[in-house]
């Protein structure tokens, strides 16, 4: 059975690599203990290396939890979970496409419909998978620590 944190670590080796980069970027950058390095080209793995490497001990571990999942949810969740958030950016690009006649404004807004789309969906995952192993209960029960 995963750890809570294989449960996070898992849900976010499966995102596209432009998510996984975009996630490992940002909370890389806020990150206690995990060296921020934006120009490396192995940041992701190193990501995923240096928070294992600073699971140490079960307490380590459930603080780890409470880092990504706060890091997460703020950084990420809570900015691309609404597809209406998406589709104003969409609109916006499209009005900056016609009015600058720039096709470069046209084909990001294209694209930001297709990036929208894909997280909305790996917010839902997270959502989903938070509710199963994140919860106060779930971490209380494993960590046998007083709720």
């Amino acid at each position: 059975m995963l750890s809570p944190l294989e449960h996070i670590l898992a849900w976010f080796s499966g995102l596209s690599p432009t998510q996984r980069q975009d996630s490992a970027f940002l909370i890389s950058s806020a990150m206690p203990g995990v060296t921020f390095a934006p120009m490396n080209p192995s940041m992701v793995e190193d990501f995923i290396d240096q928070v294992r490497q600073l699971n140490t001990s079960e307490e380590k571990e459930y603080g780890l939890i409470l880092s990504l999942s706060i890091l997460v949810e703020n950084l990420l969740i809570s900015k691309r979970r609404d597809p209406d958030g998406w589709k104003e950016t969409r609109a916006k690009l499209e009005k900056l496409g016609k009015d600058e006649s720039s096709e470069k404004f046209l084909q990001m807004a294209v694209e930001i419909e297709l990036r929208g789309a894909q997280w909305v969906a790996s917010c839902k995952k997270w959502e989903a998978m938070a509710a199963l192993y994140l919860t106060d209960k779930a971490l209380a029960s494993k960590y046998m620590i007083a709720s």
